[in-house]
């Protein structure tokens, strides 16, 4: 029993990997590298660097008077080698008299604390690559005091990042491709594998201090003002008398979609792929492949104003949410088959959804569609149950679209 209590004073002592792990929290905070270019930031360490160490107590000297040798010589061995300071403190027992003992210690210098922890490169690297930035680009200083272990990291081509942000401060909004712009060694993989890098660097130039974070979120080319890559919008006419040249289906630009000469009467917006192939001929009606939450490219496009809209998704807790915001888009659309009935009918084909959105503020549902989103968060028929649109039977597609008095042509 006395063993068992011996060993666990000694593991409550300081040894000199725990002075480590605190020191190197206070690195992956950034505050050791901030005191190297603002001395006055209120975020950065002051010098010299004080760890407080916990010791035996008076009573535990007299106990463990061996094992608290051994302490004392674990800091007193190796403070030649690591150049710190050590603060002593005297504690007193009637058997063993006045005893002095560690009590903190004391770095001097940021070089003795990157020694002591390990990181001699990454300081190196840090003050190399600093020094480029701030040469370059001097008003780049508030934003690494902000995030100065990321100037620690090789990986990132820092070079490269200067001389990119340099030309774009000199042409603002290009209106090229991010592939053309002309500065060496910089090219679309480089850019998209930092663009929010590259995007935050950029916002503390023009404006410093801020950051991406700060801002409402838009792309790398919506800030920069370069061409993004055109979203593909695929297009099935159901009706022969909407056909383009013949063609029964085309894929459009979403930003030249609004140049078609289109009048339709019923506009489907249909999830999966092969439901939108498969499905039935309506009369003066066309089909658009959705593509999940991404649908902000129909915005502007004129002819959807005069058409009756119908959005058909998966019955689940996403393909509600989804609904949600495709009706911030256009207020008067209607889902398709996102219903109690459809969902009862087949029971037999539900599902378990993977990552369930529940609980979330669907403002602009129906009555009913919101019934159905605060059936599917409850569970009250199966845990993350949802009915993938795929399920539904295509004779079932048929008798619904009738139902809701659509014109079906050459329907067997």
């Amino acid at each position: 029993m006395k063993s068992s209590r011996k060993n666990q004073s000694v593991k409550k002592w300081t040894d000199l990997s725990d002075v480590k792990k605190k020191l190197t929290r206070i690195w992956g905070k950034g505050s050791i590298l901030r005191l190297l270019i603002d001395i006055d930031d209120c975020n950065s360490i002051s010098l010299p660097l004080r760890v407080s160490l916990a010791g035996p107590s008076a009573t535990e000297m007299a106990e463990q008077y061996s094992d608290c040798r051994l302490w004392v010589r674990t800091f007193t061995e190796n403070s030649s080698g690591f150049l710190y300071e050590i603060e002593w403190k005297e504690k007193a027992n009637r058997q063993i008299g006045k005893n002095s003992i560690p009590s903190a210690l004391l770095f001097h210098d940021i070089d003795t604390i990157v020694q002591f922890i390990s990181k001699k490169n990454e300081l190196r690297f840090f003050k190399e690559t600093t020094s480029l930035l701030i040469d370059r680009l001097p008003v780049i200083k508030k934003w690494i005091i902000k995030k100065p272990l990321l100037l620690t990291n090789p990986d990132i081509g820092w070079k490269q990042c200067v001389s990119l942000l340099e030309w774009i401060l000199k042409n603002p909004q290009p209106s090229i491709y991010t592939r053309q712009i002309p500065v060496p060694d910089i090219d679309s993989k480089f850019i998209e594998k930092h663009r929010r890098l590259l995007l935050d660097m950029y916002l503390s130039l023009i404006e410093p201090g801020d950051n991406y974070d700060s801002y409402e979120k838009k792309s790398f080319e919506d800030f920069l003002g370069f061409k993004k890559k055109p979203i593909l919008v695929r297009l099935r006419f159901l009706d022969s008398d909407l056909f383009i040249n013949g063609l029964s289906g085309i894929s459009v630009r979403h930003d030249e979609l609004d140049r078609l000469d289109l009048n339709p009467d019923n506009v489907f917006v249909v999830e999966n792929d092969i439901n939108a192939l498969s499905f039935p001929i309506v009369k003066k009606s066309l089909v658009i492949f959705g593509r999940g939450y991404g649908f902000s490219y129909l915005k502007q496009v004129r002819w959807l104003e005069r058409a009756n809209i119908w959005y058909w998704g998966d019955i689940d807790t996403h393909g509600f949410i989804i609904l949600d915001q495709f009706k911030k888009i256009f207020p008067n659309s209607r889902s398709l088959m996102m219903d109690y009935q459809t969902l009862m009918r087949f029971r037999n084909k539900w599902v378990r959804e993977p990552k369930p959105n529940k609980g979330a503020s669907l403002n602009l549902l129906s009555k009913d569609e919101k019934k159905i989103y605060e059936l599917l968060s409850s569970d009250l028929y199966g845990v993350n149950m949802r009915l993938e649109q795929e399920f539904v039977d295509y004779t079932y597609v048929v008798e619904y679209l009738r139902s809701l008095n659509l014109k079906l042509i050459d329907v067997k």
